[in-house]
């Protein structure tokens, strides 16, 4: 059994393979089981193919999953990048870094004297 493959399906799968080898075998003794046989039978390898194609999928899910990470880190790394040449190249305060989602750093302002300015009581 695989490992995909709940325990409940691999039963039901067993059980019908077994009607249907049991009905090969009986064929003779009863009249008109064969079309149910052949149904049965083609349900069968049914079930099978679409348990392979569903086992198939699932590794190309968990690989393009991987590739998906790889891909999605590599391209954090080049943005950072990206973000540290632009702001050499206009500045940690240019206004013009806004439109590569960096926030620009504000000028400081020199600390106000006490008793100057507006807060001056006169």
């Amino acid at each position: 059994m695989t490992e995909s493959f709940s325990e409940s399906q691999e039963a039901m799968l067993d059980r019908w393979g077994r009607m249907v080898r049991a009905a090969r075998k009986d064929e003779a003794e009863i009249n008109g089981i064969a079309p149910f046989r052949v149904a049965l039978e083609a349900l069968c390898l049914d079930a099978a193919d679409c348990r392979q194609l569903r086992d198939e999928l699932r590794t190309q899910i968990r690989e393009a999953n991987q590739r998906l990470r790889q891909a999605l880190a590599e391209g954090e790394d080049a943005a950072s990048r990206m973000r540290l040449y632009v702001k050499g190249v206009f500045g940690p305060r240019s206004e013009k870094l806004v439109r590569y989602g960096i926030k620009p750093r504000k000028l400081r302002r020199p600390p106000r004297k006490p008793g100057s300015g507006e807060d001056a009581v006169s």
